[in-house]
């Protein structure tokens, strides 16, 4: 999913020919001349309907995903509040339905308000539910239907974002020079560090590994116990340094482009401390960690990072 103004919308031109073709409509038209209704732009592959509909109460939303098309919805007038959440966190009611493109889901999604002038993208596994608000008001947007030919084409599409989103960061960052790169050993953890080298080989950007050692507070006086808690603590810092060691090691053929920081203390308030005070121009985080002293639970911080830090963030499943 893609949340983002009106005025950076082309900067989402080369995913796909039918993206090009609607993007290039929205750029030439005044939406907000088109009355409620259907309209083609290019058949059944790019066509668009305008809806004016009060936003249902936050409890009355049910997510969907659709298999065939790309959705770009645009906020005309008015303003709703967005969900978003991975399928597998999410429980089905309504089974594939072909004719309406469409598969019923309910769960807790975390909620993102558009308002007037912002566009929502939203892919095939984005599962997703619009026009909720706390407040009943009438909101009136354009959702453009973008079509996925094959299978395949979902797959390429994808694989085409990608590519297409490092060449969005890099021109608004004109040169991506360092990315930071949190880890803690869990396979999230991996796969973005994987994802790290890939931004890296593309633009010869540095990376700085992070992991967060989690300190055992020293919460009594009794000196047995206050022993056995910086022993605790002493093991943590020897797997945090190991990881960093093994992260290292597998970044090597990066060379001195590799650096690596062990942070002591909270893992989301250090987390957020570091990257605000860098000077990177990516921050790569895996969405799920795993729990244990010395390695923090990445989940629970991505959150934090993305709410409290003014730049780039890249959060890999």
């Amino acid at each position: 999913m893609i949340l983002d103004h009106i005025d950076n919308i082309e900067n989402y031109k080369g995913i796909s020919k039918n993206m090009d073709t609607a993007i290039d409509f929205i750029i030439g038209n005044d939406l907000s001349d088109f009355s409620v209704g259907k309209y083609s732009v290019d058949g059944d592959d790019v066509f668009f309907v305008v809806q004016e509909n009060e936003a249902k109460d936050v409890e009355e939303g049910s997510s969907d995903t659709r298999n065939k098309y790309i959705d770009i919805q645009y906020i005309i007038n008015g303003q709703e509040l967005i969900g978003c959440a991975p399928g597998m966190l999410l429980s089905v009611v309504e089974e594939y339905n072909a004719s309406k493109d469409k598969i019923i889901f309910v769960g807790t999604e975390e909620r993102r308000r558009l308002t007037e002038c912002m566009f929502g993208i939203y892919f095939s596994e984005d599962e997703h539910v619009q026009s909720v608000d706390d407040e009943k008001v009438i909101v009136k947007k354009a959702v453009f239907k973008i079509r996925l030919i094959t299978c395949r084409s979902i797959f390429v599409c994808v694989t085409a974002f990608h590519k297409h989103l490092y060449r969005c960061l890099l021109e608004r960052s004109k040169i991506m020079k360092k990315i930071i790169v949190a880890v803690d050993g869990s396979g999230h953890a991996v796969r973005a560090v994987e994802k790290a080298k890939e931004i890296s080989k593309a633009f010869g950007s540095g990376i700085v590994v992070v992991n967060v050692m989690e300190k055992v507070p020293y919460l009594t006086e009794i000196e047995t116990v206050i022993r056995e808690e910086q022993k605790e603590n002493e093991e943590n810092k020897k797997r945090s340094e190991a990881l960093l060691v093994e992260t290292k090691a597998a970044l090597g053929e990066f060379g001195d482009k590799v650096e690596t920081v062990m942070l002591e203390g909270n893992p989301a308030h250090e987390l957020v401390d570091y990257i605000v005070a860098s000077d990177a121009d990516l921050v790569v985080l895996g969405s799920h960690g795993v729990k244990g002293l010395g390695r923090f639970m990445l989940g629970s911080v991505v959150s934090r990072v993305v709410h409290h830090v003014d730049k780039s963030v890249l959060i890999v499943r």
